[in-house]
């Protein structure tokens, strides 16, 4: 079992300093898939295009 002084904690990162990287045609074609879906009143599946997205943004967390 390793001892508490050998355990060191890491500040989180804040979201705001993280690097973003941008999935342009995962972005796009899930941003013309989200306006198709507005347009014909598919609420439903709007849901899933705001998290796909999200993952198209990648905010991602970098090892400190």
């Amino acid at each position: 079992m390793p001892s508490r002084d050998s355990e060191t904690a890491e500040k989180d990162e804040a979201f705001w300093n993280r690097p973003l990287t941008l999935d342009f045609k995962g972005f796009f074609k899930t941003l013309g898939k989200a306006t198709l879906h507005t347009s014909l009143g598919k609420w439903d599946e709007l849901a899933a295009d705001a998290i796909d997205l999200t993952a198209a943004t990648g905010i991602k967390r970098t090892p400190q």
